[in-house]
This record gives C-alpha cells, sequence and structure tokens, in this order.
C-alpha cells in the first residue's frame, strides 16, 4: 500500500505547506521530521496542511497532536470513510475544518471535542445520515457549518445547538422530512438557514422559535402542503424567506403574520389555487413578491393595499383570468408588474390608478382582446410596456399617448414571437433595442421584437433586443409582427417546467 508520498516541505515564519500526492493513509508522525517529536511546531505562528485531493481513507487518533499551532486544516476530496475520536486532539487554535467531498458516513461524538477555537466546518458532500446529540458541544466559537448534500433523515431537538457565534448553518440537499420544535435551540446569531432540497413535509410551530437573528430562510424544493401563522413565530427580523417549488395549495390569512420585517417572499411553482382575504396583511416592509408558476385563478381585491413598499411583484405563469380594479390598491411604489402567461382577458379601468412609479408592465400570452381608454393614464415613468401575443384587434393612439407626456422614454407596446420566459429568480433587466421614427410624432413606440428574453424564477435575468416602430392613428394588431423564427408558444414549451 503506498504509503506516503512527500513532495514539498516548506518551512516558513508563519506557514508551513504540505504538497501530498496519492496519498491513501496519513502516518503517525514519525522522529524523522527534523524535530524528532513527528511535523515541525515550534516557532509556526501559523501552520497550514492541505492533504487534499488524495485518496486517504481513514485518519487515525492523535495524528495531528503534535501541530499545536495548525489554524487550517484541508482534508477534501479524499475518500474518508472513518475519523477516529481524537483525530484532531490537541488542535487547540485550528480554526478552520474541510472535510468536503468524502465517504464520511457520521461523526463520532468526542471528536470536535479539542477544536475550542473552530469557526468554520465544512462536511458536505459526505454519508452522514444522523447527527448525535453532543456532536457540536464543545465548539463554542463555530459561525459556520456546512451540512449540506448528506443522507440526513432528521434533525432532533437540541442537536445543533448552544453555538451561540453560529451565523451561517447549511442543512439543504439532505433527506429531512419534519422540522421539530426546539430544533434549533440557543443560536443566538445565527442569520442564514438553508433547508431547501430536502422532503420537509412538516414544520411543527416553534421550529424557529429560538432564531431571534434569523434574515435568511429558504425552505424551496420541499414538500410542504401548507402554512400556519405559527410555523414563523418570534421572527421578527426574517427579511427574505424562499419558499418555491413546494406543494402548498393556499395562503390563508396571516400566514405570515408574524413576519412584519420581511422584504422579499418566493412562492413561486406551488400549487397555490387560493389566495384569501388578508394573507399579506401585516407585510408592510416587503418589497418583492414572486407568486409565479401556480394554477392561481384570481387575486382578491385589496390583497396587496397593506404592502406600500412593494416594488416588484411577479405574477406570471398562472390561470389568472381577471384583474379586479382593487386587486393593486395602494401600491404607489410598484415599478415591475409581470402578469404574463395568464389567461387574462378583460383589465378594468382604474386598475392601475394607484401604481404612479410602474417601469415595467408585462402582459403578453394572455387572451387581452381590447384596452380600456384611459387604462394607462396614470403611469408616467412606465419605459416597457409588453402586450405581445394577445388578441387584440385595434390600437389606438389616444390610448398611450398620456403615458408619454411626462416621460423621457417612449411608451412601448410589444409584439414579438420570439419571447422566452423562465420563472427563475433573477434581479437584472436589461433591454437593449433600436428605434426608428417613421412618422412626425415620436411619443408611442410600436416594437416586433425577435429576440426577447424573460427570466421571471428563483434566479433573477430580464434581457431583451427589440426594433420599434412610430406610428399614429390605429393599428392592426394582427399584423404587427414580422420576421421568421419560433412562435412564443414554441419556445414557452422549453421553459414549462
Amino acid at each position: 500500500m503506498l504509503f506516503l508520498c512527500l513532495a514539498i516541505l516548506k518551512i516558513k515564519k508563519c506557514c508551513c505547506i504540505l504538497v501530498i500526492n496519492s496519498l491513501q493513509r496519513i502516518p503517525p508522525c514519525r522522529p524523522s521530521f527534523q524535530t524528532g517529536q513527528g511535523f515541525p511546531h515550534s516557532g509556526l505562528d501559523r501552520f497550514f496542511r492541505k492533504p487534499s485531493s488524495n485518496r486517504i481513507t481513514q485518519i487515525q487518533s492523535g495524528i495531528f497532536a503534535n501541530l499545536t499551532q495548525l489554524e487550517e486544516l484541508d482534508l477534501s476530496s479524499n475518500k474518508i470513510t472513518m475519523i477516529q475520536s481524537g483525530a484532531f486532539a490537541k488542535l487547540l487554535r485550528l480554526q478552520d475544518l474541510d472535510l468536503c467531498y468524502n465517504q464520511v458516513t457520521g461523526i463520532p461524538v468526542a471528536l470536535l471535542a479539542d477544536l475550542i477555537s473552530l469557526k468554520s466546518l465544512f462536511l458536505m458532500k459526505n454519508k452522514i445520515s444522523m447527527i448525535m446529540p453532543g456532536t457540536f458541544a464543545n465548539v463554542p466559537r463555530l459561525q459556520q457549518l456546512d451540512l449540506s448534500f448528506n443522507q440526513i433523515t432528521k434533525v432532533e431537538s437540541g442537536t445543533i445547538g448552544n453555538l451561540p457565534r453560529l451565523y451561517r448553518l447549511h442543512l439543504d440537499s439532505n433527506q429531512i422530512t419534519e422540522i421539530p420544535a426546539g430544533a434549533f435551540t440557543n443560536l443566538p446569531q445565527l442569520n442564514s438557514l438553508e433547508l431547501s432540497k430536502n422532503q420537509i413535509s412538516m414544520i411543527q410551530p416553534g421550529a424557529f422559535a429560538n432564531l431571534t437573528s434569523l434574515e435568511v430562510l429558504r425552505l424551496y424544493n420541499n414538500q410542504i402542503t401548507m402554512m400556519q401563522p405559527s410555523m414563523f413565530a418570534k421572527q421578527p427580523r426574517i427579511q427574505m424567506l424562499y419558499l418555491s417549488s413546494n406543494n402548498i395549495t393556499t395562503i390563508q390569512e396571516g400566514s405570515f403574520a408574524y413576519l412584519t420585517k420581511i422584504k422579499s417572499l418566493y412562492l413561486c411553482k406551488n400549487q397555490i389555487t387560493t389566495i384569501l382575504p388578508g394573507a399579506f396583511a401585516n407585510l408592510q416592509w416587503l418589497e418583492e413578491l414572486r407568486l409565479c408558476n401556480s394554477p392561481i385563478t384570481m387575486l382578491p381585491p385589496y390583497v396587496f393595499a397593506n404592502s406600500t413598499r412593494l416594488q416588484k411583484l411577479y405574477l406570471s405563469r398562472n390561470q389568472i383570468s381577471k384583474i379586479h380594479a382593487t386587486t393593486l390598491a395602494n401600491l404607489t411604489q410598484l415599478q415591475m408588474l409581470d402578469l404574463s402567461s395568464n389567461k387574462i382577458g378583460k383589465i378594468h379601468a382604474g386598475t392601475f390608478a394607484d401604481t404612479h412609479q410602474l417601469k415595467g408592465l408585462y402582459l403578453s400570452n394572455n387572451q387581452i382582446t381590447m384596452i380600456q381608454p384611459g387604462l394607462f393614464v396614470n403611469l408616467h415613468w412606465l419605459k416597457d410596456l409588453v402586450l405581445s401575443s394577445n388578441n387584440i384587434t385595434k390600437i389606438q393612439l389616444g390610448q398611450y399617448q398620456p403615458i408619454t407626456k411626462s416621460n423621457t422614454t417612449d411608451a412601448v407596446v410589444t409584439s414579438g414571437h420570439d419571447h422566452q420566459y423562465e420563472d427563475m429568480d433573477k434581479h437584472y433587466q436589461r433591454w437593449q433595442g433600436q428605434s426608428q421614427a417613421i412618422n412626425k410624432n415620436p411619443t408611442t413606440a410600436v416594437t416586433t421584437g425577435h429576440g426577447q428574453q424573460y427570466e421571471d424564477m428563483n434566479q433573477h435575468d430580464q434581457t431583451g433586443q427589440g426594433q420599434c416602430q412610430t406610428t399614429t392613428e390605429h393599428l392592426d394588431a394582427r399584423n404587427l409582427s414580422y420576421g421568421s423564427g419560433p412562435t412564443a408558444s414554441q419556445l414557452n414549451s422549453l421553459y414549462a417546467n
């Protein structure tokens, strides 16, 4: 068996680097290593050992016992299946330990007993199925713990607790089915909790009750079917909540009653059919809401009325057939509204009466047949108006002219067949276009775009390319598009998941 192949040994004032290749096992330190006492250690302010990307299968007890100045240890990308208790004994100064990309199946309770200075522990991409109580009892300075991409099935009460400095916890991409009450205790500094891509169907009341500093909670890609207000009780600081790609069917009144500081709420790709009045009643600080890719058929009047700071509202790819005149009431800060790919046939006059700040309005791929006179009269800041792939037969200039009176950018009525829609959460919107005035009055632009891309999932990016033509009086909208290429419905089928 290949035992040790030492390529380079450099000892500097503050750093000792070992580059090791084809290592299958780390042997006990031997007297031949210069000092007669194993690895050199005296006078080192910092010792960094990196035997990563090898074929190590086990870590024996006491293997690093003489490296008392060690601060960073990288054992990632090996084939470690077993780590003996005492493997990290006497490493009182160790701050970063990386065991990612191995085959570790369990963590001995006493393994971390001496790591009183540990700040970061990375265990992602292993085969850990269970965390024993007391495993993290002796790492009071731990700030980051990554247990993602393992085989953990449950988190018992108190298993991950008593870590007063823990700031970020990753438990995503496991097989967790339930979060019990008290699962996370005495984690007063925890800011970000990642539980996405599990099999969670039940979250007990009080599961997150003790996480008083939590601001980011990710629960997307699970099997959650309903939300009780008690699920988020005592969570005054959550600002970002990810619940996309679950099986939620109804948003009840007061579902988010305790999330008074939330700014971003993601609910795309669920099975939501019903949104009850008062569902978002207490979300006064909400700035971004994503409700795309669900079978939502209607929105109650005044449903967003208390969210007066809302700036981005994504409602694309639902089954909405009608927008009430008061659905968007009080949304005076709204800047982006995406209602594309629904079944909207009519938009009532006064629907946009309060949305004075609207800059982007996306209504493509609906069943709109006509535009009510004065529908956009208050949209003085509108830059992008997308009405492609509808059943509109005539567009009269007078219906859009009020938009441009105090606006520096032409109103854009888009008719194109190369739109791509992806329901991802991407933040940026880039528009590239070319405008060509063909008449005397350049106030209204009718765009025929072939290459526009709109992304509206859990990752936020929108791009567009278009060519604009101005015209007067009215246009037959049935013949606005020109050029060859796939239709909007053909392209949309690529992104239907």
